[in-house]
């Protein structure tokens, strides 16, 4: 029993690092093509902190993102405001950019597709802009 929990863990720790490590090199890429200092893709933390900034976030949004349960929604508003400078839909970067992270870094940091910068000059959105994005959407259903 204990050499079997043993192996699990070696191959669980196996899977970890080749994952991370995925993820460290395709954020090298998108880190390059965003003109941010991309060595720091292979730092853990100060790597999404680099992403945070790099797409044109508030330092402070990477603070929520450490907030249990309220990092999650902080996230996935980082992704997608990555995704948008690919030209990627939401679900996209809901996917891809968060949970599969480490295949979809590597599928945007190789593509053929320049960043558009112009959306970092947005500023991020607020609980109102959402807030009014919902109604519109309910109303187009109506």
């Amino acid at each position: 029993m204990i050499n079997f929990i043993l192996n699990a863990s070696i191959l669980l720790l196996v899977v970890f690092f080749v994952t991370y490590s995925m993820y460290c090199l395709g954020l090298f890429f998108v880190l390059r093509k965003l003109k941010a200092r991309a060595w720091m893709a292979f730092i853990p933390v100060l790597n999404f902190r680099e992403l945070v900034i790099s797409v044109g976030l508030p330092l402070r949004w990477f603070l929520y993102c450490l907030v249990p349960y309220a990092g999650t929604i902080y996230s996935f508003a980082v992704a997608e405001r990555l995704g948008r400078m690919f030209s990627k839909h939401f679900a996209y970067s809901a996917f891809w950019l968060t949970i599969g992270s480490p295949i979809g870094m590597n599928m945007i940091g190789i593509s053929k597709i320049k960043p558009n910068m112009e959306i970092i000059d947005n500023p991020p959105p607020n609980l109102k802009e959402l807030r009014a994005r919902l109604v519109r959407l309910k109303q187009k259903k109506a």
